[in-house]
């Protein structure tokens, strides 16, 4: 991926200094996303990329992309969730639904977040958490 040119970046962050960036960041009103000037569109090229390696088997790739995803603007739930999809994809369902229910707490009707856990749900036979799920997915 070929970085873009500074003078090419429509990110609000770059015409912020470097100082006041930091104080933000340091003051948790800034993403670590944010304070590089991180673009959204980079961010989800990223994902993009974990998503193609996670689909060619290269879990432990994808699991790394997605854990500097979910540092770098810990507010987006769709990084969550595709990180709780890799570790459900590993065997690790105790992180799978601490990553879905990270998601859920951001967004606490996103479907894919939902959806996944409620599978999860289905494999532990939590039924009546199948249904709590299920039930906001068609809500």
């Amino acid at each position: 991926m070929e970085r873009i040119k500074e003078d090419e970046r429509d990110s609000p962050m770059h015409d912020v200094p470097i100082e006041a960036r930091a104080r933000a960041y340091l003051a948790g009103t800034l993403t670590l996303a944010d304070l590089c000037a991180l673009e959204r569109a980079e961010l989800y090229e990223l994902a993009e990329h974990g998503r193609r390696v996670g689909g060619q088997g290269q879990l432990a790739d994808a699991q790394q992309i997605f854990e500097a995803l979910v540092v770098l603007d810990p507010y987006d739930p769709f990084f969550h969730t595709a990180l709780g999809a890799v570790y459900t994809q590993r065997g690790d369902e105790e992180r799978a639904l601490r990553e879905y229910d990270r998601a859920l707490a951001i967004d606490n009707g996103h479907l894919p977040a939902l959806v996944n856990q409620a599978e999860l749900f289905v494999g532990q036979q939590r039924w009546e958490d199948v249904t709590r799920n299920l039930t906001r997915v068609f809500a």
